[in-house]
């Protein structure tokens, strides 16, 4: 089951024990588990896909951002078209991570994490911009 990875120290390489399985508690929710693959490569690609979506998250961001700007200035939010544009780009990524050699696990639908992630900023969109003109509005959720 284990296999090995090489890791570069100060111009030195050695060979260190890749340990694949269950993760500790601290990586997964109460009552859920979470493994690393047997193969290295495998947990190489799924990394690069942490990074693109954390990439998609700041992209999505900053469509919000650039909408409000623009229709500050009259213009066309582009909102729409910025988030599919974002998506795009995150798919295209993902399939270039799926076709390599190992692929990815099934066990997780990775294209799916478009959505959740323009939901996720979505929902902090309206925290961030809350101000309220003149103060004449209660800022947030009015709750009666």
């Amino acid at each position: 089951m284990a296999a090995s990875l090489l890791v570069g120290f100060s111009g030195w390489s050695i060979a260190a024990p890749y340990v694949s399985g269950e993760l500790p508690s601290e990586f997964t929710n109460p009552g859920e588990q979470s493994f690393l693959p047997t193969d290295p490569a495998m947990l190489s690609n799924q990394l690069a896909v942490s990074k693109e979506q954390t990439k998609l998250l700041q992209r999505n961001a900053k469509c919000y951002t650039i909408g409000a700007k623009n229709y500050a200035k009259g213009k066309p939010t582009l909102l729409f078209e910025c988030l599919a544009a974002a998506e795009s780009k995150y798919q295209v990524k993902l399939e270039k991570i799926r076709a390599k050699n190992v692929g990815l696990p099934a066990c997780h639908d990775y294209a799916q994490e478009a959505a959740l992630s323009q939901d996720v900023v979505a929902e902090a969109i309206p925290g961030l911009l809350c101000a309220s003109p003149e103060g004449a509005f209660v800022d947030g959720a009015v709750i009666l």
